[in-house]
């Protein structure tokens, strides 16, 4: 079922700035590992005792530890810099990390599969030859490491979010327009039908299902276990005609709720309301309300 993408919330925001000190943090640990290993270690009476663990534990941060955690951060933190598709040092240098994590990530992952790899061919020529279930898991894991570090260096340069910012904001500008000026005719003439009354008062200047979301409770604003996310209207025009594989008649899609779409028949003054559940293949319709008039005065909550 078609649907606009809805803009970035508050939350997604504070999240991106949990991914980017996430990934600063693990910048540091790296720095301060290659200092310790390159630097501090090398020094006279360090190369022994607690220190010797501590330049081991030093080189698994460096290889392993670090570069997955920034990973883990930067992969999440990738979607937004794709959305945002902005050209500032502040994204290239959040892209350069992301890099960097991914072909160090890579180099781990390429050098365990070719070790494997390897280590399987020269068993396998040997007297104490495995078993060929045994060779076969060896081959699979160090085959799976290496198509994953060639996944690992390509995923940097591959976009992860569509659309961009700038696109979600011509989708919003050009619902708002279809919004403002609804083309009832056009569903008139596609259909030969009239659209109802209170459909067309949706679309009125200051009606209140224009630009805000509704929690809806068909059974009072008490019971809050039957309820009805109103999420936005939908623009009325020929993208509101809906056709369903097992039903016959002219619907119309009148607004989106929570993954669920809003409809009702034409050819009725006053029609049922129905919920729209499922894939546009093979949607599911569950009548939630007898009319539309019915539907609209549901005690309400804006959400």
């Amino acid at each position: 079922m078609p649907s606009m993408p809805p803009p970035i919330s508050d939350y997604e925001r504070q999240e991106t700035y949990r991914h980017k000190r996430g990934c600063l943090i693990t910048l540091g640990l790296w720095i301060l590992s290659l200092v310790w290993i390159f630097g501090f270690s090398r020094q006279p009476g360090v190369e022994e005792g607690a220190w010797k663990w501590l330049t081991m534990l030093a080189w698994v941060l460096l290889i392993f530890v670090v570069p997955s955690l920034g990973f883990l951060q930067g992969i999440e933190l990738k979607h937004y810099l794709d959305w945002k598709n902005e050209r500032t040092a502040g994204s290239w240098f959040f892209r350069t990390l992301i890099w960097l994590g991914c072909w160090l990530l890579a180099l781990v992952s390429g050098f365990v599969g070719a070790f494997m790899s390897a280590a399987t061919l020269k068993a396998s020529g040997g007297s104490n030859a495995p078993s060929w279930m045994e060779s076969a898991g060896m081959w699979g894991f160090g085959l799976g490491f290496l198509v994953l570090a060639v996944i690992l260096l390509w995923l940097p340069f591959r976009r992860l979010s569509t659309p961009t910012e700038a696109e979600e904001q011509a989708l919003e500008n050009l619902r708002a327009e279809q919004l403002a000026q609804p083309d009832f005719d056009v569903i008139e003439q596609q259909t030969g039908k009239k659209v109802p009354e209170d459909y067309r008062n949706l679309f009125r200047p200051g009606s209140i299902w224009m630009d805000r979301s509704w929690t809806l409770y068909p059974r009072g604003l008490e019971d809050d276990e039957t309820v009805h996310e109103f999420t936005r209207l939908m623009p009325a025009g020929a993208s509101a005609l809906r056709k369903h594989p097992a039903q016959t008649g002219e619907w119309v899609c009148f607004a989106e709720g929570d993954e669920t779409e809003f409809w009702f028949q034409l050819g009725a003054e006053d029609p049922a309301v129905f919920e729209c559940l499922g894939d546009a293949g093979s949607p599911s319709l569950v009548q939630i309300s007898p009319h539309l008039s019915e539907f609209l005065a549901w005690p309400r909550e804006e959400s």
